[in-house]
């Protein structure tokens, strides 16, 4: 069902399932102009989401 196996199960049940920290964040891909590009975008199509968005980026 969950595609791991009965070892990994016992693994991961038997530790914390908090999430550590990441060690280096990662930094932004696109600028502030693309931003606002895609805000204004968005807004003019009455907040569709990323489905229906992507479709008409391109």
């Amino acid at each position: 069902m969950t595609g791991l196996n009965r070892k990994t199960l016992m693994r991961l049940m038997a530790t914390s399932l908090e999430r550590t920290p990441r060690s280096r964040e990662r930094g932004n891909s696109y600028g502030p102009e693309v931003d606002r590009a895609l805000r204004v975008i968005y807004e003019r199509a009455d907040g569709i989401y990323a489905e229906r968005l992507t479709p008409n980026l391109v």
